[in-house]
């Protein structure tokens, strides 16, 4: 199970304000009216927020660098996945080339059922989608034997 964030933007966005007030906290010529503003807010003492607060940022930081690479882990494809899909390419590409000998001059049937002329996005999901409209076109378009 997932922790939701609860707030919209970049989580570089964060980062850096963070990063702004740890600094703020540091600099000697704001630190002293940021201590007296951070005594009257809380009873941690600026001293220990300032290092909870780099302890936080270590922490995300963190995890931000090991979810990038269980990113990266999870979008590649097996040697058997990368060999079926370029399969599956090979397949539409040969359908597509019958359906433009079979349907010359009919571009409403070649792009909407086909797929024909139509290679974007080039994202994987989009790749299978077209695939599937051509395979589901073969049948109604092939004459009885």
């Amino acid at each position: 199970m997932s922790d939701k964030r609860k707030f919209s933007f970049a989580l570089s966005t964060l980062l850096h304000a963070a990063d702004s007030l740890n600094d703020a906290l540091g600099d000697l010529e704001y630190a002293s009216a940021m201590a007296t503003r951070l005594d009257d807010a809380t009873t941690t003492p600026p001293v220990i927020f300032r290092t909870l607060l780099e302890t936080a940022l270590a922490a995300v930081r963190t995890q931000v660098e090991n979810q990038g690479g269980k990113t990266g882990d999870a979008g590649s494809l097996t040697t058997e996945q990368s060999a079926a899909f370029a399969e599956v390419e090979r397949l539409t590409s040969a359908a597509r080339r019958s359906a433009r000998q079979a349907f010359p001059g009919n571009d409403v049937k070649l792009r909407s059922e086909f797929q024909v002329g139509i290679n974007e996005p080039q994202d994987q999901g989009s790749i299978i989608a077209r695939a599937q409209k051509t395979h589901r076109a073969l049948p109604s378009n092939t004459p009885p034997t």
